[in-house]
C-alpha cells in the first residue's frame, strides 16, 4: 500500500485535504532463498508525478529543491537527518541552529553527517543567527559545494569566520564565489578592506554596502 499512489490519492482526499508534503520511506523486505537471510533495499517510488500531486502541489521530500527552516533554533542533528530525507536541495535557509551535545570535531565522526556531507550538493546557504566561528566551520564543512554564503557574524567570531572563509587553504570554499554580511556594523565596513589587504586574503574583489548589508 505504501508505494501504491493510487490509494494514497484516496486516503489524501477523504481525511488530508490540506496535505502538502508527503514524505514516505519504503523498504522492500527480500528473501534469500540460499540463506534465508532478509535483504532490505530502499526503493525508489516514481509514481507520485501524476496531475493529482501537481495540481495541489504535494511533492515528495525527495523533489524538493529549495529547503526554509523557520525553527528556532534546529538542532544540528535533526538538520542532517532532514537533509538525508532531501537529497535534492539547492538552497538552505536556516533560521537558527543549535549545537547542544556536539561539536566541531566530534560532529565529523558522525556516520550521517560524513554521507550528508559528501553527497549534498547545496550551493546556496542563508543562515540568518548570530553565527559563531565554529557554527560556520561546520556550516562550510558540511556544505562543501557552497558557492554563495549569506550569513550574519558573531561580532567577537567577525574577525576570525573572515580568515577562515578566505583562507587560500580552506578546500571547502573552493567554490565560494559571493558572501553577503548581514547588518555589518561600521567598525567592520570601514576594518574589512584593511583585513583583506593587510593579510592578502583575496587577490581581486569588490565590497558593496546596501543598506546595513556587505556583499563581496
Amino acid at each position: 500500500m505504501y508505494s501504491d499512489a493510487n490509494r494514497w490519492e484516496q486516503l489524501i482526499l477523504s481525511h488530508m485535504s490540506n496535505l502538502r508534503i508527503l514524505d514516505i520511506q519504503y523498504d522492500n523486505i527480500i528473501i534469500d532463498n540460499h540463506n534465508g537471510n532478509q535483504v532490505i533495499s530502499n526503493t525508489p517510488i516514481d509514481n507520485f508525478t501524476s496531475s493529482f500531486w501537481i495540481k495541489r502541489r504535494i511533492i515528495p521530500l525527495k523533489q524538493l529543491t529549495k529547503l526554509v527552516v523557520e525553527s528556532n533554533p534546529l538542532p544540528l542533528t535533526k538538520l542532517i537527518e532532514l537533509l538525508r530525507c532531501t537529497p535534492h536541495i539547492h538552497t538552505l535557509v536556516l533560521k537558527s541552529m543549535s549545537l547542544y551535545g556536539v561539536n566541531y570535531n566530534s560532529i565529523q565522526q558522525n556516520q550521517s553527517f560524513q554521507l550528508v556531507s559528501s553527497t549534498n550538493t547545496i550551493t546556496h546557504v542563508t543562515y540568518e543567527g548570530k553565527c559563531t566561528l565554529e557554527k560556520l566551520q561546520i556550516l562550510i564543512a558540511l556544505f562543501s559545494q557552497i558557492e554563495h554564503l549569506t550569513i550574519d557574524l558573531h561580532d567577537k567570531d567577525f574577525k576570525s569566520c573572515i580568515r577562515f572563509l578566505l583562507e587560500k587553504t580552506n578546500r571547502n570554499t573552493n567554490n565560494l564565489c559571493s558572501l553577503c554580511l548581514l547588518s555589518v556594523k561600521n567598525i567592520w565596513r570601514t576594518g574589512l578592506k584593511t583585513l583583506i589587504e593587510s593579510e592578502t586574503l583575496l587577490d581581486d574583489y569588490m565590497l558593496k554596502i546596501n543598506n546595513k548589508h556587505l556583499y563581496l
